[in-house]
Order: structure tokens, then C-alpha cells, then sequence
């Protein structure tokens, strides 16, 4: 999940997805954990963030964008035009 969002977000750029890595991981992770995941967690309509917490997700009334539509860079001085 995390390599098809670095993906989406760069159009492939490698170099950049590498500098990423990290903010990848905690996304895709929160992500998923807010998905039902188990039979049980389906049948109960629960993520498993909340089975596993008993608490709902912190990204669940968070307002979220899609990854990558904000992002800084930097661009040494000497390549600027």
C-alpha cells in the first residue's frame, strides 16, 4: 500500500519515494488499521484499530487529503533557474 501511494504521489519517481519511506509506512498503516480486516471485525462492524484499542481510529474525523497533494521540496540553489 504504501509503494502504490508513493507511486501515485511522484509518477514513479524513485528518489523521491525513498525520502518518503517513512510518511509511506505510517499512512498506509493507519489505513489499513482503520479497514475491517478479520471475519470477526466484519461481522461486528468494527475497524481493527477499535478491535484492537477499543477506541476509534485518530484518523477517523480527521480531515484527509489525498497522500502526496502537499509536499515541500527542495531545490539546491545552484539548480534553480
Amino acid at each position: 500500500m504504501g509503494t502504490a501511494m508513493g507511486i501515485q504521489a511522484t509518477d514513479g519517481d524513485e528518489a523521491i519515494i525513498a525520502q518518503m519511506h517513512g510518511e509511506l509506512v505510517t499512512w498506509a498503516l493507519q489505513l489499513l488499521n482503520s479497514k475491517m480486516l478479520t471475519a470477526y471485525q466484519k461481522e461486528n462492524s468494527i475497524s481493527a484499530y477499535r478491535d484492537q484499542t477499543r477506541r476509534d481510529s485518530p484518523i477517523k474525523d480527521r480531515l484527509t487529503f489525498t497522500f502526496g497533494s502537499l509536499a515541500f521540496g527542495f531545490i539546491s540553489k545552484k539548480d534553480r533557474t
